[in-house]
Order: C-alpha cells, then structure tokens, then sequence
C-alpha cells in the first residue's frame, strides 16, 4: 500500500532521529508525508490533517479509532512514535480496503521478534524539555526465540506551563502515563498470531484557547491479527479483530483557564453571574474485524477480497449546572448515546504494466445501520421532539470505486 498513488510511507526509524513523541509528531517533522499538517493542540495532543480534512477514518494496524469529542481527543497522541513500525497516509480516495471514506492514517505497530534461540533485549530513554519542564521517560523490553516473541514498554510524561517567547506563561501543563504490550506466535512456518494491548492514562491537561480542559482520560485498546501466507485458497490470507475504548471527564474550573479566559465565569450562566462553570464527560468505542484473501504475489498482479465489520458507539454530556432551567437537574447540551454498524464488501487489485506503469482498482459496497437514544438525561423534551421526527434510525446503502495509474518518471 506504501506505493500506492498519493499514498506516503513514513517509517518509524525516523522517530529517534528527529526527536519525536507521537504519531502526530513524527508526520509533522518527517520530510516523507506530503498534503499532512498537524495542529498541536498542547504539547501532548495533537490533530492530524490529511489535505485539510479535520476528522475522518484513523487506523491502527488495521484497527477503526474515532475521537470521542474531536477537539479534545485525537488518535495520533495515544501512540509513541517509537513503538510505530510505518505510517501510511493515504490521500485517497485510492484504496476500499478501509471502509468508507477519502483519507486514511494506517500505522503499523512494531512486529514481535524472532531469534535463533531465546535472546531478551531493552532500552531506556529520557528526553527533556526545559520550556515548561517537559519531562519523558519510557523503558521498553523485548525478546523472544524462533516461533515466539514479545514487546514491552512504557512511558511517562510530565510538563508545566510552557513560556512564550514574550515570557507569557499559556496554560498547558499535564500528565500522562501510556503501556503498550504485544505477543506474537507462529502456529506453524506459515501462519501467525500477534496480540497489541494499549493502555493510556492521562490526568490534568490544560488545553490552552478552548473551553473544556481534561480531568482524567483513560484509553485501552485490544488487537488480535491472524496471518497466514500459504492458504489452501489465494496467496496470503491476513484476518483481524479489535476493541478499542476511551472515555474522559473535564470541567472549566481549573485556575489556568480563568487567567487565559477571564470572562468565562461570566458567559457561562450563574445566578451571580460571576461564577459560571461547565463539566464535560464523554466516552466511545469501536469494535470489529476485517478477513482478506489476497491472490497474487509482490510485483504480480494482485487482487484482494475482503469483508469488514465496524461498531461504533459514542456519547457525550456537556452540562452547565447552574442554568435556571424549568425542570430539577443539570441542563445538558449532549450528544445522545449513538451507533453505527458498517459491514462492508470490498475488492481492490495492482496490476504492474510495466516496469514504471503500474494500474490500480478496486470497488466497495457498505450498508450502515444507526440509531441512537431518545431519552438524555438534563433535557426537558426527547431527542425525537427536539428534531421533530418519529424516529432516530437511519439505514444507508454506500457504493465507492476508484481507478488510478501511476508512472514511475
């Protein structure tokens, strides 16, 4: 997929050169991802922007992310670019594999390793950053022998206020702690399983010039990949199934965010009129599986068939407690718990034409099914009221396809 047209390959090599901490990080700084920006929304969170799309479809070794709540919630900060094998931004619309959507991020984690005989490794690192005392630690151990292997590391994180140039303390202090563990075993010379678990907990996170900051986010996500490359039917035979899960609490309460927005207080409804506030609480999930058989070899033409499988799941609160309102409880201004299920029929295949001529193609038909809840706690009428309809199911039929030729100059 690193050749397909408007698709660039990042590799996490880059990482220790170029000093980066997180996905985000390391497709801003490397020299090899072309139409990507990133938007540091503070010193640890960072949003992603495939030629200007904010929001959209982030994989992770195959796995669907979403954000909770997009503007404080990114995919590209839950990784440490030095646990990352390749980063693929495809540009798109030039691949169906990822289901229904333009742009894509897929990041490949770093494979479990194989050894003649057992051998265990490890390494330490610690960076700092006297800007806002920015402090990072992560130890990582990994090992293995010939048909079993495994990965572990973990970091730590911690900083302040960082300081303009102008001596301007800009609120962005925070906490965060991240584990990632992986297993990997060979069935037989052919066929694999790899296990990824991730673990991310973060605390106290200011985000200077928006509303909200972070009390607690805590992130856990779960992966199970099957390989297999000499199947009874095709060439190779890549299967995968994935849970992923992230919720957070938030407030304006903290003393950073009255100093950099005086009159939130004020905009913020309070029978004083001095002393508004706001909470925030949200949380998501996705889970599914993917099962692709891929016929031909690297080089050879390539044809790719396969079948998806996408659950996602979100809701989100955001209360002011103070609003007089008519009925007892906290006004909410929410996000009703919602879902959506894709399930999704693709083909895509690469036909090398030449040794500088290669055509690729492929094709893709979803049906997604939503619904979401009509009852919402802190709202005087239902959702059906408020969007004056009988009902909040909605059923969609989607058809893409795509054909592109790429001349090697």
């Amino acid at each position: 997929m690193a050749h397909s047209p408007a698709a660039d390959a990042v590799f996490g090599g880059e990482a220790k050169g170029r000093g980066t901490n997180d996905i985000g990080d390391l497709l801003r700084k490397s020299i090899s991802s072309h139409g990507v920006s990133t938007q540091n929304r503070t010193p640890i969170v960072s949003d992603t922007r495939v030629r200007g799309q904010k929001a959209g479809q982030i994989l992770a070794s195959g796995s669907y992310w979403t954000p909770v709540r997009s503007d404080l919630d990114t995919m590209m900060n839950k990784i440490d670019s030095r646990l990352i094998d390749d980063v693929i931004v495809i540009k798109g619309p030039y691949s169906t594999r990822y289901g229904p959507g333009f742009r894509f991020v897929d990041f490949e984690l770093l494979h479990t390793p194989r050894y003649d005989s057992y051998e265990t490794h490890g390494s330490t690192s610690f960076d700092y950053d006297t800007n806002g005392e920015q402090a990072y630690g992560r130890q990582s151990l990994w090992g293995g022998s010939t048909d079993w292997g495994y990965r572990v590391s973990y970091g730590h994180r911690a900083g302040t206020d960082y300081e303009t140039g102008r001596g301007t303390k800009i609120p962005s202090s925070y906490k965060s702690r991240d584990l990632f563990v992986a297993i990997g075993y060979d069935i037989c010379p052919h066929k694999s399983l790899e296990f990824n678990y991730l673990r991310l907990d973060q605390t106290d996170l200011e985000f200077p010039g928006l509303v909200y900051d972070i009390n607690y986010l805590v992130t856990n996500g779960y992966e199970l990949k099957y390989t297999d490359i000499a199947p009874r039917m095709g060439d190779r035979v890549d299967a995968e199934i994935w849970y992923n899960e992230t919720r957070f609490e938030g407030d304006t309460l903290k003393s950073g965010k009255a100093r950099q927005i005086p009159t939130l207080p004020t905009v913020l409804y309070s029978p004083s009129g001095t002393d508004g506030f706001a909470i925030t609480d949200a949380e998501g999930s996705s889970m599914g599986a993917r099962w692709e058989t891929t016929f031909g070899r690297p080089d050879q033409v390539q044809s790719s068939f396969g079948v998806d499988v996408t659950h996602v799941r979100q809701a989100l609160n955001d209360i002011e407690p103070l609003l007089d309102i008519d009925f007892p409880g906290d006004y909410n201004f929410p996000i009703p718990p919602s879902h959506s299920t894709d399930i999704g029929l693709y083909w895509e295949e690469i036909a090398p034409i030449s040794d500088s001529l290669t055509i690729t193609g492929g094709a893709r038909i979803d049906l997604v099914l939503t619904d979401a809840a009509n009852n919402v706690p802190g709202q005087p009428i239902t959702v059906k009221e408020n969007l004056d309809t009988n009902t909040l199911d909605r059923d969609f039929v989607l058809l893409s396809g795509f054909l592109t030729a790429e001349q090697q100059l």
